[in-house]
């Protein structure tokens, strides 16, 4: 993706420094890509595999999506990488109408499935935020399972559409073009911008960029960090809600009644399954804000021209 500049030190306001290191660490992109890839949908498959025999929880159910999701990322940007990034004859092939073709597929697609994922994961840590809610003595959940059930599959199902309605500025303001040049023995197919994203001086592309950025990107961020703040103070709470029985002499004989019994053992291990739970959904969560933050900051204005191309 190359955008014309006005500097030649750096793109988009990079430091100098930055850039050279991102070209740096570009020669060795492309195996590493390939292998995280390849590792990556090996070790999802193998989620899938362990989460259908756990399906009826709804997390499981939640992060089986997730998993799949992320299979297809992965598998969709193997090819990519190979060419853009191994194959030394790729320069030729680059401008054919056909890779012109899988180039726009891919990046509408890649959008598509990232804008799901995001999705998914802000429906995961919203899934069991309420979960927490309702377990919380005093309160009941009012719902039959198969209510939940319902309204887990319209959820999963709604993120998917969603996703597709997100992406559709995205649809609308790339298209493949045709260029001609005295260098190049055949015509040339590039992705540009569309003339609907040109015309009344680029309002939808600067649309776009925008609303890529600050809703697709920025949004998600914020509502995830207060979700994961959530499960941070449910997992808090249930702590300092242990420790405070333990702690107050007249509820040791009741405690140790409680213990006594196999029903009381069973809530035991079913408290510590949901707090293990919750830890692994803060630790899942945590780790998508590491790798969504940094795409966060979008520069100060779009660039006023767009190719993709080598």
């Amino acid at each position: 993706m190359n955008a014309t500049q006005d500097s030649d030190d750096c793109a988009c306001g990079m430091p100098r420094w930055l850039l050279t290191s991102a070209l740096a660490y570009k020669q060795v992109h492309g195996p590493l890509a390939v292998a995280v890839c390849l590792l990556g949908s090996v070790a999802n498959c193998l989620n899938l595999v362990v989460l259908r025999e756990l399906r009826a929880a709804p997390v499981n159910r939640i992060l089986s999506w997730l998993a799949m999701v992320d299979v297809f990322v992965m598998l969709l940007y193997l090819p990519f990488a190979y060419e853009v990034y191994i194959d030394p004859d790729r320069h030729w092939r680059s401008y054919l109408p056909a890779w012109a073709a899988f180039l726009l597929l891919h990046m509408q697609l890649a959008q598509v499935l990232h804008t799901a994922s995001v999705l998914l994961t802000l429906l995961l840590a919203t899934w069991r935020c309420l979960t927490l809610a309702q377990l919380t003595p005093g309160r009941g959940s009012g719902r039959r399972p198969s209510d939940s059930d319902t309204l887990l599959t319209v959820a999963l199902v709604g993120c998917l559409v969603l996703a597709i309605v997100l992406c559709v500025p995205a649809f609308l303001c790339f298209t493949l073009s045709q260029r001609s040049s005295d260098e190049f023995p055949h015509t040339r197919y590039i992705i540009t911008l569309s003339e609907l994203a040109q015309s009344n001086d680029g309002a939808l592309y600067h649309f776009h960029f925008w609303f890529n950025g600050c809703v697709l990107k920025l949004l998600p961020c914020i509502l995830l960090s207060a979700l994961s703040l959530c499960l941070i103070r449910a997992l808090v709470k249930a702590h300092q809600h242990s420790q405070k029985l333990l702690s107050t002499p007249e509820n040791l004989p009741m405690i140790q009644i409680r213990l006594s019994g196999e029903e009381n053992s069973r809530g035991k291990r079913i408290s510590q399954r949901t707090d293990r739970t919750t830890r692994m959904l803060v630790a899942v969560t945590l780790l998508f804000l590491a790798t969504e933050l940094p795409q966060v900051s979008p520069p100060a204005n779009p660039p006023d021209q767009f190719a993709l191309g080598p």
